[in-house]
């Protein structure tokens, strides 16, 4: 909102542009783009970022499953499911971090590639896969949304813009 009202007052145009964390410091790089909000960590050499901004997420599950059911849901409770999320080439740094961390609590999932919240919902719902959402993300119908695995799944993003770009 603050961009947005910023923006106003100068008199320019926003233009909103959802793509995976490697395509949006590339079209940074090549100045199709002043401003990104990017998934962290991310490889940023040439480019000046913000300070890291953390997310809380949740993680999605079947609502028939049983780590849905349970009172007391663990992460090793989520082995016979894959993870639906976005695919490693989107932030390769952010992917092998979210999956060291599973990792550290006995899961070594298979993905299954999913890019938008409607597309993990969807895989969700199909009792296949868990997935992660934002805490404020709409649950959808066939999944529920738990508070577990905290740490190792929140979002961590920061904003990002080319060189000596004053915004």
């Amino acid at each position: 909102h603050a961009l947005r009202g910023a923006l106003k007052q100068a008199d320019a145009p926003l233009t909103t542009v959802t793509k995976g964390t490697a395509a949006l410091l590339a079209d940074l790089r090549r100045g199709s783009l002043d401003i990104a909000v990017v998934a962290h960590p991310a490889v940023l050499a040439d480019l000046d970022a913000g300070p890291v901004i953390v997310v809380n997420r949740n993680v999605v599950v079947p609502s028939g499953h049983r780590v849905a059911k349970t009172k007391s849901p663990r992460a090793q409770m989520l082995r016979d499911l894959a993870l639906a999320a976005p695919p490693r080439e989107d932030n390769p740094p952010a992917h092998d971090l979210l999956m060291d961390g599973l990792r550290r609590h006995g899961l070594d999932v298979i993905l299954q590639p999913a890019s938008t919240h409607r597309e993990v919902s969807a895989m969700v719902a199909a009792e296949k896969c868990f997935g992660l959402a934002t805490a404020t993300a709409a649950v959808h119908t066939g999944t529920t949304h738990l508070r577990m695995l905290v740490e190792e799944v929140a979002l961590r993003v920061r904003i990002v813009t080319a060189p000596g770009r004053d915004l």
